[in-house]
């Protein structure tokens, strides 16, 4: 079996369906932030695609997954169940691999050109130097802190120069990071948006403070699609309390339009 990442974010999160509601997939190499070990991220992408194909609604509004051990690239199979089916459509998902299920989650599924219209954001995208202006993938792959990490050429990056400190063994004023990236090869769609939402490194590491962070849990709410070109992200840690620590997510267009925002409670170790 070829584990190979394609640069297809589409086809490395596609899934196949089988009967009585389950899907096969493929956990590819090559997403992990160091070991194999794949991202959180992916696996909720592949488990939303399965009920996505299973609701079948156009457009994702919401998914939440919980952690229940690490997955490893290979074979997978994702069980789903509709739980509701109407205007909205909820269905549940479980991932599972040979040592039994990696990932439980749930999401609601919808047709948005049916919802309501009405928009209010009182948040802005961060602002950015142009993508020519910034450091491009190729400018860091000497960087050991940054380039070699397998999930981060997972995507075509540009980070602008003072960002850096995003970078493990940095020292940012804040845990936050901010910056451009979008698919390496093809578009990304709806399902995929879990994916963009956990592919880089814990804003904590902009605090210099480096530490294996697994996630518990992990909800993306999406907007709207999130269209072709580049994309501008923004993601930052502001309480680390009783053990556990939040990171909120949110993801724009080039224009400005609001595509996802996305929270993961986590469990950052001494």
């Amino acid at each position: 079996m070829d584990l190979t990442p394609t640069g297809d974010l589409i086809r490395d999160t596609a899934v196949t369906p089988a009967v009585n509601g389950r899907y096969h997939s493929v956990v590819r190499d090559g997403y992990g932030a160091g070991a194999s070990v794949p991202n959180g991220g992916l696996l909720l992408s592949i488990a939303t695609r399965a009920m996505a194909q299973a609701a079948q609604r156009p457009s994702v509004l919401t998914v939440t997954g919980h952690y229940l051990r690490h997955a490893q690239p290979g074979p997978a199979a994702v069980d789903v169940d509709v739980l509701r089916n109407g205007r909205m459509v909820m269905a549940r998902a479980r991932l599972t691999q040979n040592d039994g299920p990696a990932l439980h989650a749930a999401g609601v599924f919808a047709d948005r050109s049916l919802l309501p219209r009405r928009t209010l954001v009182h948040r802005s995208p961060p602002d950015l130097p142009e993508p020519d202006a910034c450091l491009s993938n190729a400018d860091l792959d000497d960087d050991p802190s940054v380039g070699a990490h397998p999930v981060f050429r997972r995507l075509e990056h540009r980070i602008p120069r003072d960002q850096l400190h995003f970078a493990p063994g940095g020292s940012g004023p804040r845990a936050e990071i901010a910056g451009w990236y979008r698919p390496l090869v093809g578009q990304c769609d709806e399902p995929a948006v879990p994916f963009l939402m956990d592919a880089l490194y814990p804003p904590i590491f902009a605090l210099g403070m480096l530490t294996f962070v697994p996630t518990i849990e992990f909800t993306v709410q999406i907007r709207r699609p999130p269209g072709d070109g580049w994309l501008r992200y923004r993601f930052a840690t502001r309480a680390i309390a009783g053990g556990v620590m939040e990171e909120d997510g949110e993801l724009w267009t080039a224009d400005g339009e609001l595509i996802a925002l996305s929270r993961q409670t986590a469990l950052p170790s001494d």
